[in-house]
Formats: C-alpha cells, sequence, structure tokens
C-alpha cells in the first residue's frame, strides 16, 4: 500500500512539472528544462521525503508537504526561464536579467562572468549582501574595476536617484559594455558618472592587459600562474589613462564617501594611495577589496605587501573578512603570518 502511495505522489509530482513547462510554451527550450527540472533539488527533497515520511501522514497532508516543495522548485524555474538568454546579434552581446529586476548585457565571449549570471542571477552574493547593509538612499558608492556594472547597478538600486554612483573601468571593450547596462536601466546622468580609466596611486599612462575570455582577470600587470592557466586566451594590451581618486573633481565635491569596492587584481594598495584625502575626510567610509597576499607578493614584493598591511592597519580600526555565501562579516587579524585571500571590509567604526 505504501509504495502505491509514493507511486502515486510521484506521478503526481510529475504531472506539475510537465503542466508547468507546457505552459512556459519555449518550444526549442522543453528538452532542457525538463533536464533541469529532472535534477533540481526540490525533487531530490521531495522523493527523500516520500521514502522517509512516516505512513501516519494522510493523502492530504503528503500533498501538503509536497506542494510546498514543488512551490519552491517551480519559483526557482520560474527564475531560470526569465533569465533564458537573448542573443542581440550585436557585436556578441546577450541579454539576460539579475534576480533584482535588472537589464544585463554580457559579452558572449566571457563565459566566465556570463554563463554565471544566466544561471544564477547575480554575481557575488556575498559582497552585494555586505553592500545592502551600509548603501541607503542618498549613498555615495564608487565601484573602481567596474567591469560590466554587475556591482554598480546594484547599488544604484539601492541608493536610488539621490544617490551618487560612480564608476571606474579601465578596459575599452568592457566599459563600452558598463555603458550600454547603466543606460539600458535608466541610470545614465541620474547621479551617475562613468570614467574609462585606471585608478592608481598618480595619474599618467599605464599598460592594461586584456583577457578577451576572462575580462574579469585583466590587470595592469598578471601573476604568472595566471598567465599560465589561460594561456589559452587570446590577449591584448592597451594604454591607458590612470588617475587618482582625490584627483577626480566631480568625486572630491561630492563630499562624504559611504562605500568603495575594489577590485582591480592585486593593485588595489595602488587604488587605496591615491585617496587619502577621501579616506581622511570620509569619517563613516567603508572599503570592499579584494585581498590575495600571495598574488601581491609575486607582483609587488615582500616589503609593498608589508607597506599595504601597515597603510590598512593605521587607516581603519576595524577590518573583516566577508564571508561566503551570505555576506556576515567575521573580524580578521592582519599580519605577515595570515597569508590567507579575503574579501575584505575596511572601516573606520565598528560593524558588528
Amino acid at each position: 500500500m505504501f509504495d502505491k502511495k509514493k507511486q502515486k505522489i510521484r506521478e503526481k509530482i510529475k504531472q506539475i512539472f510537465l503542466e508547468f513547462i507546457q505552459e512556459v510554451k519555449i518550444v526549442d527550450r522543453v528538452s532542457t528544462l525538463e533536464e533541469k527540472v529532472t535534477n533540481l533539488e526540490s525533487r531530490n527533497k521531495i522523493l527523500e521525503f516520500t521514502d522517509t515520511t512516516s505512513l501516519r501522514l494522510s493523502d492530504d497532508e503528503y500533498l501538503s508537504k509536497i506542494n510546498e516543495i514543488v512551490a519552491a522548485g517551480v519559483l526557482k524555474l520560474e527564475r531560470r526561464i526569465h533569465r533564458l538568454p537573448v542573443n542581440l546579434d550585436y557585436d556578441t552581446r546577450i541579454l539576460t536579467h539579475t534576480d533584482s529586476g535588472l537589464r544585463v548585457l554580457v559579452d558572449a565571449n566571457d563565459p566566465h562572468i556570463a554563463v554565471h549570471l544566466i544561471e544564477n542571477g547575480v554575481w557575488e552574493t556575498h559582497v552585494q549582501n555586505c553592500m545592502a547593509m551600509f548603501l541607503t538612499t542618498g549613498s555615495v558608492f564608487v565601484d573602481v574595476g567596474a567591469n560590466i556594472g554587475l556591482h554598480s547597478l546594484y547599488a544604484k538600486q539601492l541608493i536610488g536617484c539621490e544617490g551618487k554612483l560612480y564608476c571606474f573601468e579601465a578596459s575599452k571593450k568592457t566599459f563600452k559594455i558598463l555603458s550600454e547596462n547603466i543606460e539600458m536601466n535608466g541610470f545614465l546622468g541620474v547621479e551617475t558618472y562613468l570614467y574609462h580609466n585606471a585608478v592608481s596611486s598618480k595619474n599618467g599612462q599605464v599598460e592594461f592587459h586584456n583577457f578577451e575570455h576572462h575580462a574579469g582577470m585583466s590587470s595592469i600587470k598578471i601573476t604568472k600562474e595566471r598567465l599560465e592557466k589561460f594561456s589559452f586566451d587570446k590577449g591584448i594590451s592597451e594604454t591607458v589613462d590612470a588617475l587618482t581618486l582625490d584627483s577626480v573633481k566631480n568625486l572630491r565635491s561630492a563630499g562624504k564617501v559611504d562605500l568603495v569596492k575594489i577590485d582591480v587584481e592585486n593593485f588595489e594598495y595602488e587604488v587605496l594611495l591615491g585617496m587619502k584625502e577621501i579616506i581622511k575626510s570620509s569619517p563613516n567610509i567603508k572599503i570592499i577589496l579584494e585581498f590575495l597576499p600571495y598574488d601581491i607578493i609575486e607582483i609587488h614584493g615582500q616589503t609593498y605587501f608589508k607597506e599595504m598591511l601597515k597603510f590598512m592597519i593605521n587607516n581603519f580600526s576595524y577590518i573583516y573578512e566577508i564571508s561566503q555565501p551570505n555576506g556576515g562579516l567575521k573580524t580578521v587579524i592582519l599580519n605577515e603570518e595570515n597569508m590567507h585571500g579575503y574579501d575584505l571590509l575596511l572601516s573606520k567604526i565598528s560593524c558588528i
């Protein structure tokens, strides 16, 4: 009798999923969707539930519990369907959407970002959760190494029309997509300022190395390990104007900066050195940055690494690890013995 009950439930589940797929009416995607549905976490939970639940549950109780699990699976599937990519046939652009409803153009030649965003609807969840802790309507946010604008767009949702957004991106190709994404979401000119520049400790020019298929790994100087790992990737170099954040008049006139995100592939200290006045004049400033000790030492040397540690410790009383995947904060003690890589939050005031 129990086996028959399980069979009925499984048939009911199958019917619900097949009806849902039929309603979607995406003929060329049905087989792919059915395959995804079969592997949904919710399906596994259902089968586990039917195998382990006590016989004392009535049919109605069974179906009620299973409907809850199915609903969660369907919601996940719906989100994935809404993010199905659309090829615009325009300079390798693909249009997709984030879970927060933003339109995003991604580069079809860059599977690292494109595939992850299409499948998950968000990029670096832990970083965005941390951003949401400190950005509110009217905040000032600076994105150094903005890439195609995934964090910039999310920040603009949080800070609204009154908030000021400053985006800096060195790659010419990536900057073009960033500009298109800002414009496509209606943020262009709405207290949003875009700079096709590298950000450094001094004004001048730098050679910037671009990876064609891994734009997020592009930088002024690439580690030997990364060059070997992506040796198949056709890269190009371009000369880019570099500036310090302190030299950007529009940014200095914004007043106190609330949050800065720096992701420039092991040149984060250069950015910090070029924003001393902003740090000094912004008592509540917080900085999110990528921190990879071994890579920093390989590129810049041990002395440079020690100076970076000293700068962060002297200028920020509180240093936290941004934990994955939820973006929670955990106090970190930085020293020469601690060689772990982190996404860090630097702050002058306690955040936990």
